[in-house]
């Protein structure tokens, strides 16, 4: 993490009861119980964007599977015939 800043911030107070608790069971700060709270949401908004990337991703290489397999047909016949292009001699 980088520099902290302190900064003023109204909360409700059954927020601040909550944080207070966990503060105490865990024997850290508010700030510390702040700041784990809110990493904590923005790697998870992190983690949501990769996901959401890889699956846009897999879609257009699906696609783009499809096409080269349909090209591929087109330019290899053998290819889609299931023959290997090998020579009368065995080789």
């Amino acid at each position: 993490m980088g520099k902290a800043l302190r900064v003023t911030v109204t909360i409700p107070e059954d927020i601040v009861a909550a944080i207070d608790s966990v503060a105490k069971r865990t024997r850290a700060s508010r700030s510390k119980v702040i700041t784990h709270i809110l990493d904590e949401a923005r790697r998870d908004e992190q983690r949501k964007a990769l996901v959401e990337g890889y699956q846009v991703m897999s879609a257009e290489n699906a696609e783009f599977a499809e096409s080269a397999h349909a090209l591929s047909s087109e330019v290899w016949p053998e290819y889609k015939s299931g023959e290997t292009g090998k020579s009368e001699a065995g080789e």
